[in-house]
């Protein structure tokens, strides 16, 4: 492994800089300390001129790896040093705060010094430093010494040219991600396979795809599971990464998430189970990616829980092993990936280092492409990695030619392991982008990774420092984005394919990451055989319970910075010996992390982590943090989201002026904040401002630099209105999402009048994205809530505002695509939904028992219809092309007879209307596209629709609690598309139609029908039972207590679960 010369080179940067400060003014009052750090301001600007040299040589000279090792550690030792002394400076101040409240005002001036991240002094007149400092400093002056002396004799030089020349902003421009050149003949034979109809005993089959690292098996299998030949064609889709730690429970836990099913047990029979019913004959689609574990017993442990899924049924694997290939497979059947064509490789090439389809355009390149792509031998991972670093150098062939000549290629190839092209890349980024890339060699292979997390660590481990002055730590922030586009577009990083907000590493990008990064990174799931005492960022998966021998290696990590664990499910348990250990002993520590542990208290000695930059508390059970929390000078980011039984917060939480991230979302128990929150003016991120406890509305005025998400609560404490005018709510530019939140107690007396004037003057910024107002009190909502000039606002929710009456217009917002109206009993909506409403696309209305008033006779974009428990609606807009979801629950009947042109309706789930006899033939004559019917407690329905209705692509119909219905129409064995009938609890239901069922049905459930008295026609096998017979697979009766008899002879050999109960 090589040494990261990157993160030498930042950091002798950052040091060269804070030494040509005030810095030694700092130690004056000791000679000796003074005179070394005049020394390391001579000797640094000499050996950082020689890393650019030294970075190549070391691929081939050991001797210089092991120079670059040992400055390493140096420049990190002089590091910790400096901050060290000025985070005792800064919490000496903060006690002299403390200390003196009749001097609060000077305090304050002096506790707002900028950081050792900014590169300015802070340090008093009487400042003292200690002989363990000194010591340091010695040690470190004498070992300087040594590596100026071994540069000169290792012949480095000083160069200027190869790094900057690379270092140039790369444009920001993307290639789009849906393109993908050369596999159009592999996805057309996956996908052949895919839709295959195959021997309908099998439950399912699978598909493995396998090949080289870097090949694109990925893609392939994301290109095959969003292709628009598959929708429609199998019902559950889940995408699992699997990696290398193949555990069954993880996987149907991701399965079941991306289903939407939840579930609290942590009972791993309660999940499997759950799983299988959900895919319990249902024809589904998974793809396991990425997965190494060839153990047949694992393997058949996991498919055990997809049995009872539908023939037709397929699993795609991705793999670098056939003999993983091997232990999943029912037959004989691999797809492996061929290397990417030439022809391909070059078109591949243009795309990301000209945003061009071919060369074309830039002859002068063309014959230089040629024998970089023949270079990256057909590995399409290899070739839009070089494409990222060519990218902008259209116009000088002599770095594509630098490019093509390097010796790294030569090198990577003699040594093996990490791809060249890879290595190549890496070592033509700036290196602000190398120390930021090397330090993701901490995660696991395929953690999906949030953009926003990282750059928090990024910031947290001081990578952001430039040699300019950055204004503020907004712009530091910024900064960090912009270096993760940077190497997004680059290639180092990808979108998740089963999440499009987060981001992957490829296997093969993270080895090269943990190359660079060397000893200065260790994970404990791999083989530990590093230079511990070297080692700066420290992360695990978490075991069921992690005890202190799990992580004695520490008690060699001395220069620790970085605890974290990944991959945790919340049902982890830590010793208490390993937090103690942390804290008494770790004191460079910069990121510490627990997050998801059973964590019930922390220790007052996390106050001795005086570097401490980065906290992440979420999910665990703490109740409170300790006061000394209050004397971490550094903090940056504090994350306490869904810390449920957290009920405060420290008031001296408020001298942390460079915080920049607190985030206490889904603290249900945290109802009040510090008074002095308002004065964090640094915050980017605050969650939730939580009103009283002399903290007052107004106290948001000077957070103007908040992003992302805020919600406002207890705004029913807001006493004089004057407050909400001084929050200037609406200079807060950088809020997507707002939520104001008053009281939902409308039994006791309420200042309506004053809840109006307060809501009036809360307009925010109209940058915002999202915003909801709950249980606002007062009689009208101001006119500013539908104004156009919220021109991007996508989503809005007015709920629980039980005076409101009537809405502004709402129909004038460009972009609203969400609307939900709910819990309002006074709300009539007369002349509310005036206006085009052009871009909505889902509408929930719910709990308005006066609505009455017109909704827009056309909706033409509009997918998802909601509607509950408005009892007084009676029309529905009459055209709804775009419809696929329609919800009716609690209504009049006639809503549904004022409904025309659905015919892109797929799912019609309708309850509780009453004097509904029958589905009107005003709306089933469009339900051509409809593939789910549910409907239940409709009382009064005697059948469901009239002859000659559309239904031919119904694939599921259930029906429960209708009390008078007798009978399913004579017409439904016509419905050839259907696979599921459901019948419950209706009270009077006694025959099946004469002309039988559809024989295609797999799933037939009949369940307290306490009239029935025989099972339909065609349900047994007669004799050879010809074609006249149903293909069932689940049959299931229960409480059908006047069943008379069982038919005879034999049930169907497709039949795979049959349930019987209470008969």
């Amino acid at each position: 492994m090589e040494v990261g010369v990157a993160l030498v080179a930042s950091t002798l940067e950052w040091l060269i800089n804070k030494l040509e400060s005030e810095v030694t003014d700092w130690f004056e009052s000791r000679k000796e300390a003074h005179d070394a750090l005049e020394n390391w301001k001579k000797l640094l600007p000499n050996i950082r001129d020689v890393l650019e040299d030294a970075e190549t040589k070391q691929l081939t000279n050991n001797a210089v790896k092991t120079w670059l090792s040992e400055l390493r550690d140096i420049a990190y030792d002089m590091e910790d040093v400096l901050c060290g002394v000025e985070a005792d400076a800064r919490r000496q101040k903060l006690n002299l705060k403390n200390c003196d409240q009749a001097s609060t005002s000077r305090a304050r001036k002096l506790i707002l010094a900028p950081s050792c991240f900014t590169g300015c002094s802070c340090i008093p007149c009487d400042f003292k430093v200690d002989r363990e400092t000194m010591s340091k400093i010695k040690g470190i002056t004498d070992r300087l010494k040594n590596i100026k002396a071994r540069r000169d004799a290792l012949d480095l030089k000083i160069e200027h040219g190869t790094n900057r020349a690379f270092t140039q902003r790369i444009p920001t421009t993307g290639v789009p991600e849906c393109h993908v050149f050369g596999r159009e003949k592999d996805k057309d034979a996956i996908l052949q396979k895919l839709l295959i109809n195959e021997d309908s005993t099998k439950c399912f089959s699978v598909i493995p795809i396998v090949g080289m690292g870097g090949l694109g098996k990925t893609t392939l299998a994301s290109l095959v599971y969003n292709d628009e030949k598959v929708e429609g064609v199998f019902g559950p889709k889940a995408w699992v990464c699997v990696s290398d730690d193949f555990d069954d429970l993880r996987i149907a836990r991701s399965i079941l998430d991306q289903m939407n099913v939840k579930s609290d047990s942590d009972d791993p029979a309660v999940i499997h189970s759950k799983l299988k019913e959900m895919l319990s004959g249902q024809k589904f689609l998974l793809v396991l990616d990425d997965v190494w574990n060839n153990n047949y017993h694992l393997w058949n442990r996991l498919q055990g829980l997809f049995m009872l899924g539908a023939p037709g049924s397929k699993i795609i694997v991705t793999t670098r092993d056939e003999k993983v290939a091997g232990s999943m497979r029912g037959d004989d059947w691999v797809y492996h990936l061929d290397l990417f064509p030439d022809n391909e490789c070059l078109s591949l090439l243009a795309r990301h280092a000209l945003e061009r389809e071919n060369f074309d355009s830039y002859g002068h390149l063309k014959g230089i492409g040629e024998e970089i792509v023949k270079k990256c031998k057909g590995l399409p991972l290899a070739i839009t990695t070089i494409g990222g670093l060519l990218r902008g150098d259209q116009l000088n062939p002599n770095k594509w030619r630098e490019v093509l000549n390097s010796e790294i290629w030569k090198v990577s190839e003699e040594r093996g392991g990490v791809l060249p092209a890879l290595r190549l890349s890496y070592h033509h980024l700036p290196s602000h982008l190398k120390q930021c890339f090397a330090f993701c060699a901490i995660f696991p292979n395929d953690f999906e990774l949030d953009e926003d997390d990282l750059v928090l660590l990024w910031m947290a481990q001081g990578f952001l420092r430039q040699q300019q002055q950055i204004d503020g730590m907004k712009e530091m922030k910024s900064l960090g984005h912009q270096y993760f586009r940077d190497l997004l577009l680059r290639s180092f990083f990808q979108r998740s394919l089963s999440n499009s907000s987060l981001f992957v590493m490829h296997d093969l990008v993270i080895e090269l990451a943990r190359d660079v990064a060397s000893e200065t990174c260790c994970r404990l799931d791999m083989s530990v055989n590093k230079k511990l005492e070297i080692t700066h960022h420290f992360s695990f998966c978490p075991g069921e319970y992690d005890t202190y021998q799990r992580f004695e290696m520490m008690e060699k990590m001395k220069s620790l910075r970085a605890f974290l664990p990944f991959g945790n499910d919340g049902l982890s348990c830590l010793s208490n010996k390993v937090v103690r250990y942390l804290f008494s002993n770790l004191r460079c520590l910069r990121v510490l992390s627990f997050d998801s542990y059973k964590l019930k208290k922390i220790p007052d000695s996390i106050g001795d982590l005086k570097l401490l930059c980065y906290i992440n508390l979420s999910w665990t059970e703490i109740q409170s943090l300790p006061d000394s929390v209050s004397f971490l000078v550094y903090l940056q980011t504090l994350i306490l989201s869904y810390c449920q039984k957290l009920t405060q917060l420290p008031e001296g939480i408020v001298n942390l002026v460079d915080l920049i991230y607190l985030d206490i979302t889904g603290t249900m128990n945290l109802k009040e904040l510090p008074s002095g929150i308002g004065g964090l003016t640094n915050l980017l991120t605050l969650s939730k401002f939580v009103i009283g406890g002399g903290l007052r509305l107004r106290g948001l005025k000077n957070l103007k630099q908040l992003q992302g998400d805020l919600l406002i609560s207890n705004l029913h404490k807001v006493s004089d209105f004057r407050d909400a005018s001084e929050a200037n709510l609406h200079e807060i530019e950088g809020l997507d999402k707002l939520i104001l939140q008053w009281t939902d107690d409308f039994q006791t007396s309420r200042n309506v009048s004053n809840e109006d004037k307060v809501l009036c003057q809360l307009k925010p910024h109209c940058n915002l994205k999202k915003f909801t107002i709950e249980f606002f009190g007062g009689l009208e909502f101001p006119s500013w809530i539908g104004d156009p000039s919220f021109s991007k606002l996508e989503y809005l929710e007015l709920s629980g505002c039980e005076n409101i009456t009537l809405l502004p217009p709402l129909g004038k917002l460009p972009l609203l695509k969400e609307l939900i109206i709910g819990g309002m009993p006074e709300f009539t909506g007369d002349h509310s939904f005036s206006g085009s409403f052009s871009s909505l696309e889902k509408l929930i209305l719910e709990d308005c028992p006066k609505l009455i008033g017109k909704l827009p006779s056309h909706l033409p974009f509009l997918k998802i219809f909601m509607i509950r428990n408005c009892p007084q609606l009676s029309y529905l807009p009459l055209s709804l092309p775009s419809l696929e979801k329609l919800k009716i629950t609690g209504c009049n009947q006639a809503v549904l007879r004022n409904m025309i042109n659905v015919t892109c309706l797929t799912s019609l789930k309708i309850k509780g209307i009453p004097k509904l006899t029958c589905l009107p033939k005003s709306i089933t004559q469009f339900l051509t596209a409809v593939e789910t019917v549910d409907i239940e407690e409709c009382y009064e329905l005697t059948y469901l629709w009239e002859d000659g209705a559309s239904l031919a692509n119904l694939k599921c119909l259930r029906i429960q609690k209708c009390h008078l219905l007798d009978c399913l129409p004579n017409g439904l064995h016509a419905l050839t598309c259907l696979k599921e009938l459901s019948i419950q609890k209706c009270k009077k239901f006694v025959r099946f139609p004469v002309t039988g069922l559809p024989l295609q049905l797999k799933k037939l459930q009949l369940e307290d029908l306490v009239v029935l008295e025989s099972l339909p026609d065609g349900l047994m096998k007669i004799g050879d039972g010809g074609n006249n017979m149903l293909q069932l697979e689940e049959l299931v009766i229960k409480g059908c207590k006047q069943l008379k008899s069982f038919p005879r002879d034999k049930l169907p050999s497709t039949l795979k679960r049959l349930e019987i109960q209470n008969l």
